[in-house]
């Protein structure tokens, strides 16, 4: 077995054992990418709501487990 195919087998075995991980960062990349090439002002003012949304809630879930 090359070495190629020994790291594509276990690139594989990596993403099925993380798939909520892979679809955490493919979700996080194509924010990212978004923001950085499409997002008009509109878009970029209802973002920055949605953010501050989600930072109290984060912020208020915090505060239940305290």
């Amino acid at each position: 077995m090359k070495s190629s195919d020994f790291y594509n087998q276990v690139n594989d075995v990596w993403i099925n054992k993380n798939e909520d991980r892979m679809d955490y960062f493919n979700n996080r990349n194509a924010a990212k990418d978004f923001i950085r090439m499409s997002a008009t002002l509109v878009d970029l003012d209802e973002l920055n709501q949605l953010i501050r949304e989600r930072q109290n809630q984060l912020s208020d879930d915090l505060k239940d487990f305290s």
